[in-house]
């Protein structure tokens, strides 16, 4: 069977996501006189849940780029979180890409018998979502997604004349700070320099994150993507 609290994804007519507590997301078509599986997220250990004792997963389209959202850890593996995965080729699990696990300090640890870790979205008039993601006892936070293809590189222009760029893994000043500080989504401190130009950055997973760089005309705090 699929566990307690089974959650399915309908796509089309013939097929449907089913998330369950003893499974892994897996395709099935349901087409036919019979049913049959068609993929897992089992064959893609990149996109593997760590945990399976939640279950939930929404789809979503950023600037018609398909992305599955899903439960990727529970209380038993360590803590609850959820998985964003970019789809290029619809249905080809193997060429899934794993974007972010959010929260990446985790949502919580709490038990709770719902079996239940509920991702939901919205979509913005930029061409961006809105991602809520829930579970029972732990909490609920909400995230902004963009284009998940775009660039690595980006500039961030701020209002003290400090200017940063992101290339890759790695983050450049227009002039030097006196501190810089890095922090996940989570709000934790994960990495800092003082006197700096640039940093190097790629102890750090992918995903987003918060600078706050300090120098003589003051403090400034953009949010940037680490790929």
């Amino acid at each position: 069977g699929f566990g307690n609290a089974p959650r399915v994804l309908p796509i089309s007519s013939s097929k449907i996501i089913i998330d369950g507590s003893t499974i892994y997301p897996t395709y099935y078509n349901i087409g036919s006189s019979s049913i049959s599986i068609l993929d897992s997220f089992n064959s893609n250990s990149s996109i593997k849940p760590a945990g399976m004792l939640s279950a939930g997963m929404c789809s979503a389209s950023v600037n018609n780029k398909p992305l599955y959202i899903y439960a990727f850890n529970d209380d038993i593996a360590d803590f609850f979180n959820f998985a964003v995965v970019y789809n290029p080729n619809e249905f080809d699990y193997d060429s899934m890409e794993l974007l972010w696990t959010i929260p990446h300090e985790g949502l919580g640890n709490v038990s709770h018998g719902y079996v239940s870790a509920i991702p939901a979205t919205i979509e913005n008039d930029d061409k961006s979502i809105t991602l809520f993601i829930y579970v029972p006892n732990n909490g609920i936070a909400a995230y902004r997604i963009y284009d998940p293809t775009v660039t690595a590189i980006e500039d961030v222009e701020t209002s003290n004349g400090l200017d940063i760029t992101v290339s890759g893994k790695c983050i450049y000043l227009s002039e030097k700070a006196n501190v810089v500080k890095i922090y996940n989504p989570a709000g934790s401190l994960v990495a800092s320099k003082t006197n700096v130009l640039s940093m190097n950055l790629s102890h750090l997973d992918a995903g987003v994150y918060i600078v706050n760089a300090e120098n003589e005309n003051g403090a400034v705090t953009e949010s940037i993507v680490i790929r």
